[in-house]
């Protein structure tokens, strides 16, 4: 009997290792959505996928890497998702049927710059702009930057933002565009506080979201796990938790 019980505990445990997957996920860093991997404030949509796919006896792997070479990379199914997309960003991907955080872009100058306001596209005119190099700003605004390249400079790598921000400060460019809580977030890492201003919105906000590669099999299934995973745990208060720890609310 307990040679049977051995047998079937260890059939048990094989069909759940067979069974577990390691999820790979990859973007450039966007703290607080996601920031720097293995740390102790890894970013929350780390945190809520890590608690999701757990649930299911998944793993999740997390790196980071710039932005166009996140998406060009899981596009060929060399990672499982991105992390931090809008629907933009890689319309050919299986996104969940829910966002895990809304973003509000905004119009970042410095705090001794004479601009009062940007109230639209039409106020960047002869301004020198900072943006993210494969970023979707919209699409009035993402032809905007094409037609005035000499206007615009693309910051990328795996870090793209503190370099903006230094720029911005030193007075090198006049506006950066960025979502209000990464560039908060990331003034406040850098101790850089009281230098600079929001003069605007760029719209009324994207939603934010986890997209699954096209190029893998259980793109599908584990968006699904997601979705059911996300709406779980903003039942049971899971979602609250994670939020708090960094000074957040739900967006919904």
């Amino acid at each position: 009997m307990k040679f049977y019980l051995f047998t079937v505990f260890i059939s048990l445990s094989l069909i759940s290792v067979c069974r577990a997957d390691t999820i790979t996920i990859t973007a450039d860093e966007w703290y607080p959505y996601n920031g720097a991997p293995n740390s102790t404030l890894p970013g929350y949509g780390i945190e809520i996928a890590e608690h999701i796919f757990s649930r299911h006896g998944h793993s999740v792997m997390y790196t980071v890497r710039p932005w166009e070479r996140a998406i060009s990379s899981t596009r060929q199914g060399r990672f499982n998702a991105i992390i931090g997309a809008f629907l933009e960003d890689a319309p050919d991907f299986v996104f969940p049927s829910q966002e895990f955080g809304r973003a509000q872009n905004a119009f970042f100058i410095n705090k001794e710059s004479a601009i009062e306001t940007i109230s639209g596209i039409h106020d960047l005119k002869n301004l020198r702009i900072g943006v993210i190099k494969g970023y979707s700003y919209g699409d009035e605004l993402d032809a905007f930057l094409v037609r005035n390249p000499k206007s615009v400079y693309y910051s990328h790598g795996a870090s793209p933002l503190e370099p903006l921000i230094k720029l911005l400060q030193q007075g090198r460019l006049d506006v950066v565009i960025e979502d209000q809580n990464v560039f908060w977030q990331q003034t406040k890492l850098m101790e850089i506080n009281g230098a600079f201003r929001a003069v605007g919105l760029l719209n009324d906000g994207n939603r934010v979201y986890i997209a699954f590669s096209p190029n893998h099999a259980k793109s599908k299934e584990y968006a699904d796990i997601f979705t059911r995973g996300l709406i779980k745990m903003r039942e049971t208060g899971e979602l609250h938790k994670i939020l708090s720890k960094y000074g957040l609310s739900d967006w919904q």
